[in-house]
């Protein structure tokens, strides 16, 4: 059942849709929220891009077969929910985080006092508006994640989760792309027994410690699809006579000059969403960049890539 009735799991490379980018779709089987029970337990998507010659171009949440840990995680304190990804840094993980009285993230269920992250998939049919909904609450950045619960009409329910992965600067725009994807899940993170294992003197736990050491809590795989496609071209953004400046820009706030009025434009953001149309008769064009990313701007001047940082 974890294998075969947990999780359905899709990948699609995209293209010409905004900037160019792998979408991955998960949707919750089970009838209520994944990973459920005790709040230890987690799940993860890890992504491996491959070139033509089997290089990785990108890998997102690859893990340690010793340890058990996900790899550039260990010493994090907890990852927060991701939407879009364009470091490989930053992981997508499912999970339940408990804080205490401080607000500080904790791993002892005597300190918990509320929760800082909730981001574990939801089942289908799932709504905030449920009477219910104070025990479940989804808490944290999956609040704003307008793929997350949500489907294509923007209606509550769908107990799925939608991931962008950006394609990564230089890659070969031309050739074969291997993408594979894996959700695991893992009962036991490193980080929920370390409090345990740190303590010295008692025989239970120096029992444990021995046993622990000998069975590492490695994840289960709990679906995985990968694919090949042959790549002809891709449209890439074409400066043409654009300039902008601060690109990236730290607050937001851009503008983009040409030598001739830009006309129409189209500021669409890294999933292909549009945030801003309009029309500029002059050279000089201000805009606004709403949250951290990357964006494509098209004017009839040309299209270029805008970055917040």
């Amino acid at each position: 059942m974890l294998e075969e009735q947990t999780l359905d799991l899709e990948a699609a490379l995209v293209l010409n849709d905004g900037l160019p980018r792998v979408d991955v779709l998960l949707t919750n089987q089970a009838g209520h929220k994944f990973p459920s029970g005790y709040p230890a337990r987690r799940a993860w998507v890890e992504i491996t891009i491959h070139g033509e010659d089997e290089e990785p171009l990108f890998h997102s949440g690859a893990w340690s077969p010793e340890t058990g840990h996900i790899l550039g995680q260990e010493d994090v304190a907890w990852e927060p929910h991701h939407d879009v990804i364009s470091d490989p840094d930053d992981v997508v993980i499912y999970e339940l985080v408990l804080g205490d009285v401080n607000g500080d993230p904790t791993t002892l269920l005597e300190r918990a006092h509320e929760h800082l992250k909730d981001n574990r998939m939801t089942p289908r049919g799932f709504s905030s508006s449920h009477v219910v909904y104070d025990t479940t609450a989804v808490v944290g950045a999956a609040l704003l994640d307008p793929n997350f619960n949500v489907d294509a009409e923007g209606q509550e329910g769908s107990g799925t989760d939608r991931i962008q992965y950006l394609l990564p600067d230089g890659w070969d725009t031309q050739g074969s792309l291997t993408v594979e994807c894996t959700v695991w899940y893992q009962a036991i993170p490193p980080k929920w027994v370390a409090p345990m294992l740190a303590l010295q003197g008692d025989s239970l736990i120096d029992g444990f410690r021995q046993l622990y050491a000998e069975f590492a809590p490695l994840p289960e795989r709990i679906a995985t699809t990968s694919f090949t496609t042959v790549i002809d071209a891709v449209d890439e953004p074409v400066m043409a006579d654009l300039r902008a400046w601060p690109n990236p820009t730290r607050d937001g706030a851009v503008r983009v000059a040409s030598g001739q009025p830009l006309g129409d434009y189209v500021l669409v953001d890294a999933t292909g969403r549009t945030v801003e149309t309009g029309q500029c008769t002059h050279s000089l064009l201000r805009l606004n960049l709403p949250s951290r990313g990357q964006y494509v701007l098209r004017t009839a001047q040309g299209t270029m890539t805008l970055i917040r940082d």
